[in-house]
Formats: structure tokens, sequence, C-alpha cells
């Protein structure tokens, strides 16, 4: 199965905000005691990204496997733990932002 443009899409993005993801966790590791202006920088960022990217490459993935179900080909699996990764990043984004925005209220 050769992978579209699209899924590769979804695939980069979802390795981006994985990468993104283990830096803020690296920062709140490094920084324990919680030092703000690194690990907000850090987070915030992250969890800004994923705004952005996660629904883009959510969007990629979903273009790819419709594609591929209009043309009878097999789903690609990478595709699918693409699409998955993409939703969990946007759902933890999401969970987050919620919670700082009621820690901060």
């Amino acid at each position: 199965m050769t992978s579209t443009r699209a899924s590769r899409v979804a695939v980069w993005a979802a390795g981006a905000l994985a990468l993104g993801w283990l830096v803020a966790a690296a920062t709140a590791l490094a920084y324990p005691g919680g030092h703000p202006p690194a690990w907000f920088v850090a987070g915030e960022g992250v969890v800004m990204a994923s705004f952005v990217i996660a629904p883009i490459g959510v969007g990629a993935a979903l273009l790819s496997l419709w594609r591929a179900r209009r043309q009878g080909a097999s789903t690609p699996h990478l595709t699918v733990v693409a699409l998955a990764s993409n939703l969990l990043f946007l759902l933890v984004a999401v969970g987050l932002w919620l919670w700082l925005m009621s820690v901060t209220a």
C-alpha cells in the first residue's frame, strides 16, 4: 500500500505533537518544583500547537481513510494510528486547557 500525501501529513502531525509533548514532559520532570517560566512556556506552547496541528492531522487521516475506502483498498494501519494519536493529543490539550481555566478562575 502506498502512502498518500494526506496520510503522510497525518503521520507527521502526530509525530510532531508527540515530540512536543515529550519535551513538555521532560521540562516538567526537569523542574519538579514547577519552574513557572520554563514549564509554562513549553507546556502551554504544546497545548496551543495541539489546537492547530491536531485537527489538521485528524482531517488528513480521515481524508486518507475515506479515499482508501472509496478505492476499495485496505485500511492503512499507520494512518489509523496517526488518527488515534492526533485525537488523543487534541483531547489532552482540551483537558489541560479546561483544567488550567478552572484553576486560574
